[in-house]
């Protein structure tokens, strides 16, 4: 991982839907150490986004150290029977980079351009032209 004062952050474009007791969480592993939610309240999902959003994670905390980055998807069969998989879609990951540099702020706002640097903790934003 880049030395803090770069300003490392997790990037990646995702759409997801669940259904029930399912969600999709977004993990980081330090070392040999074991898997961890990374910011547990933002980076977990549940429920439905239905359409795709770019999330921004903060990683100076593990500035200097070698990390590994998982995408954990956890699917409950809530019919009872071992039949497989009955929820939604599922979850899709894009595009997955560690970005460094000060983020831009693009003033004023307009996003005819794409997202940028804007991301949410929850619910989603959509940009583009509806379909």
């Amino acid at each position: 991982m880049p030395p803090a004062e770069q300003q490392p952050r997790l990037r990646f474009w995702h759409t997801y839907w669940f259904n029930a007791n399912d969600y999709g969480q977004v993990q980081i592993k330090v070392g040999t150490n074991d898997w961890k939610a990374l910011a547990p309240a933002s980076g977990t999902y549940r429920s439905s986004g239905g359409v795709w959003s770019s999330p921004a994670f903060d990683l100076s905390g593990f500035a200097g150290q070698r990390v590994q980055v998982g995408f954990y998807f956890y699917a409950e069969n809530w019919n009872g029977t071992d039949s497989g998989y009955d929820g939604g879609l599922g979850w899709y990951v894009d595009d997955v980079s560690v970005e460094t540099g000060e983020e831009q702020f693009r003033n004023p706002e307009g996003f005819e351009l794409g997202l940028g640097d804007w991301a949410v903790d929850g619910g989603t934003w959509e940009v583009g032209v509806p379909t």
